[in-house]
């Protein structure tokens, strides 16, 4: 494990190549900036002992690793923007069916706040942390509204049954 001293020098020497090595992967000056910090923080958590003369290629590893999965959520997100702005013409009746009766369970929700949220969850398939992030709330508000918003469908359908 590295003390605090050699932190410090990889800092200052590596810092600027890390950070050209990044600009020619990601051309986005904030996700350069992150990635680097994170790279850092990596090399502060590593528990193997690790020779100086490595420390470069680690962080070159690490970084790419990291651009990666920049790239990789990057094509994700897009994704699922695209499947919900795209028109959908062609569905099967029960696919119809289905999405009404999703929406009908959806509508029972009385809370404003535990709609949306079970909306972007389910219906749009956001994780957790996504969902958090969109409603600027914690991961717990979200696990608690998504149990307490299927509570009172659950109620609510054994009324109407």
């Amino acid at each position: 494990m590295l003390n605090e001293r050699q932190l410090n020098e990889a800092y200052v020497r590596y810092r600027a190549e890390l950070v050209r090595y990044l600009s020619r992967i990601l051309r986005h000056p904030q996700d350069v900036e992150d990635l680097v910090q994170d790279c850092f923080i990596r090399l502060m958590t590593v528990q193997a002992e690790l020779e100086e003369s490595r420390i470069p290629y680690y962080l070159k590893v690490i970084a790419r690793n990291m651009a990666t999965d920049v790239f990789r959520k990057k094509i994700r997100t897009a994704k699922r923007d695209s499947r919900l702005n795209s028109p959908r013409f062609c569905q099967d009746t029960s696919e119809l069916e289905i999405a009404e009766g999703v929406r009908e369970m959806v509508s029972l929700i009385g809370n404003q706040q535990h709609r949306r949220i079970v909306e972007l969850r389910i219906i749009h398939g956001y994780t957790i942390k996504e969902t958090a992030q969109l409603m600027d709330c914690s991961e717990s508000k979200i696990k608690s509204s998504v149990h307490s918003a299927v509570k009172r469908i659950r109620a609510n359908l054994k009324v109407i049954s």
